[in-house]
C-alpha cells in the first residue's frame, strides 16, 4: 500500500512539473512579462479641417524600439518616445539609463555594445551597463550607425557615403552608396542596397550583387534574420513584409491597416525574435484628438506567434 502511495505521489509530481508553464519563455532568454497581441484593424474618422491634435500617454511609457542583448539573456535595450535609451533587466526589473537625444534605430552587437546616432549627427557606442560611452571621433555629420557582422566595426552614413569605422572611430573603409534605410547582414560582410527603391544584396567580399526584388515600394526599417535567410520591412500600404532571399518569395506577415503600424524592426544576433514598436491610433472621446500608443511587441520567427512585452515603469 505504501509503495502504491509513493508511486502515486511521484506521478503527481511529474505531472505537475511537466504541466507547469514556463513563465515568459523567450527561446534563449529568460524573464519578462508578456501578453498576446491582437491586430485590430479599424478605420479612422476623416481628419478635421484644421488637422489632428496629437495626444498620447506619458512619453516614457511609449516604447518605439527594443532589442535583446545577446551577451545577457535577461536583458534588453529600449528607446522611449522621448528619445531616451535604456537597458532593462527582465528578471530584476532594473532599468539603466544609457543616453538621450537618440535618433534612428540603435543596434546591438554580439558582445552587448550598442551603437546609435544622436540629434547632434554623431555616432556613439556604449555598453548596456552604461559604461564606456564614446563618440566615434570620425563621425561628425554621421548618422544611422550599424554593426558589421563581426561586431568589431561600424558602418554609418556621412555626407552620402557609407563609412566603415573601428570602435575608436578610426576610418577603415568606405562604400560609395547612401546607406539610409540599408540593412547589414549578421553572418557575412553583406548589405542591402536600396537604390531606385529596389532591393539588391551586395556581398563586399565577393563583389557579388543579387537582385532580390524590383517591385517599387517603401522598405522601412529593413533587417535580416539571424542567419541572413530572410529580410523584413514595413511597407506603408502593404504591411509587414518578409522576403526569403533564396526563393525571392515575399509574404505578408501583417496586413496594412490605417489605425496601426510597426516601426524600428530589429533581430539581434543569435535571436529568433523580430522585435519592433507597435503604434496604435485611435480617436477616444474627441473627434479632434488623435491618440498614439506605442507598445513593444515581437514575432517569433520559429513558431509564428506574436507577444507584447509589458514593462513595469518606475
Amino acid at each position: 500500500m505504501k509503495k502504491h502511495l509513493l508511486y502515486f505521489v511521484a506521478c503527481c509530481i511529474i505531472i505537475i512539473i511537466s504541466c507547469k508553464k514556463e513563465k515568459y519563455p523567450l527561446g534563449g532568454s529568460s524573464g519578462g512579462d508578456f501578453s498576446s497581441v491582437q491586430f485590430k484593424c479599424d478605420t479612422l474618422p476623416p481628419e478635421p479641417g484644421m488637422g489632428w491634435i496629437d495626444t498620447t500617454r506619458d512619453g516614457s511609457h511609449n516604447i518605439i524600439y527594443w532589442a535583446y542583448n545577446p551577451a545577457n539573456t535577461s536583458e534588453i535595450i529600449y528607446l522611449d518616445n522621448w528619445k531616451k535609451l535604456y537597458s532593462y533587466n527582465l528578471q530584476s526589473k532594473l532599468k539603466t539609463f544609457l543616453d538621450d537625444q537618440v535618433m534612428g534605430v540603435p543596434k546591438i552587437n554580439q558582445l552587448g555594445w550598442v551603437t546609435y546616432g544622436r540629434l547632434n549627427f554623431c555616432a556613439y557606442i556604449i555598453k548596456t551597463n552604461g559604461d564606456s560611452l564614446k563618440q566615434l571621433n570620425s563621425s561628425f555629420s554621421g548618422q544611422i550607425p550599424s554593426w558589421d557582422f563581426t561586431g568589431n566595426y561600424i558602418y554609418y552614413l556621412q555626407n552620402g557615403i557609407c563609412v566603415k569605422s573601428d570602435k575608436s572611430g578610426n576610418k577603415i573603409d568606405s562604400i560609395n552608396f547612401n546607406c539610409t534605410g540599408a540593412a547589414f547582414a549578421h553572418t557575412s560582410d553583406s548589405y542591402i542596397d536600396l537604390s531606385n527603391n529596389t532591393l539588391k544584396l551586395v556581398n563586399r567580399t565577393t563583389a557579388q550583387i543579387t537582385d532580390l526584388t524590383t517591385v517599387p515600394s517603401n522598405h522601412d526599417h529593413l533587417c535580416f534574420d539571424k542567419n541572413d535567410e530572410n529580410l523584413f520591412w514595413w511597407y506603408q500600404y502593404g504591411g509587414l513584409m518578409k522576403l526569403n532571399i533564396a526563393s525571392k518569395k515575399i509574404d505578408t506577415l501583417v496586413k496594412f491597416c490605417e489605425n496601426f503600424y510597426v516601426l524600428k524592426l530589429n533581430v539581434s544576433p543569435k535571436s529568433d525574435k523580430l522585435t519592433m514598436g507597435y503604434l496604435q491610433l485611435s480617436v477616444p472621446g474627441s473627434k479632434w484628438k488623435l491618440y498614439h500608443e506605442y507598445d513593444p511587441i515581437e514575432y517569433d520567427l520559429k513558431n509564428g506567434t506574436w507577444r507584447k512585452l509589458n514593462i513595469k515603469f518606475n
